[in-house]
C-alpha cells in the first residue's frame, strides 16, 4: 500500500470514528442509513467483530483489512457499499445485541410505525397457547355434534 493510500485510509477511518463518537455523544436518532448502520455495528461489538463475521476469509488474512473494508462501506463518500444481504446481517447482529436503531431508521424513513421486536420463544409460546385453545374448542364442538346426533330423529337421516 502506498503512503498516500495509507494516509487516505487513515483519514477515512478517522472521519468515521469521529462520526461514531458524535452519534454516541448526541444520542439522537440517526439522519442517514450510514449513521444507523454505524450505530448497529457499534452495538454488535464494533467494526472488527462485525467485519470478521461479515467476511471471515478476509478477516483470517487481515482483520485490519476487513475492518477498513467495513469502514469504507459505511462511508457515504466511498464507492464501496454493503450488499443488501450484508445490511440485513448487520441489522440482525444489532438486534441480537438489543439495538433496534437500524429498523427504527428504516421505519421512520419509509413512513411505517415504529417496529416492535418480538422474541421467537414468545411467538412460539403464543402459538402453543392458541393451538391448545383451538384443540379444546374442536373437542367441545365434536362433543356437541355427537350429542345432537343422538337426539335427532333416526328417520330424518337419509
Amino acid at each position: 500500500m502506498s503512503a498516500s493510500s495509507a494516509h487516505f485510509e487513515r483519514r477515512a477511518s478517522d472521519s468515521i470514528q469521529r462520526r461514531v463518537r458524535e452519534l454516541e455523544g448526541v444520542g439522537s436518532a440517526p439522519e442517514t442509513i450510514y449513521e444507523a448502520l454505524i450505530e448497529c455495528v457499534r452495538a454488535a461489538g464494533g467494526s472488527k467483530v462485525v467485519a470478521a463475521e461479515l467476511w471471515p476469509a478476509v478477516a483470517n488474512r487481515s482483520i485490519e483489512e476487513a475492518r477498513r473494508r467495513l469502514a469504507n462501506c459505511l462511508s457515504p463518500e466511498r464507492a464501496e457499499k454493503l450488499a443488501l444481504d450484508e445490511v440485513i446481517f448487520v441489522l440482525r447482529l444489532a438486534r441480537k445485541a438489543g439495538c433496534h436503531v437500524g429498523m427504527s431508521f428504516l421505519s421512520r424513513t419509509l413512513g411505517y410505525a415504529e417496529p416492535m421486536p418480538f422474541e421467537p420463544e414468545d411467538e412460539r409460546a403464543k402459538l402453543q397457547r392458541e393451538f391448545i385453545t383451538a384443540t379444546r374448542e374442536l373437542a367441545s364442538m365434536a362433543q356437541r355434534i355427537e350429542q345432537l346426533g343422538t337426539q335427532a330423529d333416526p328417520g330424518s337421516v337419509r
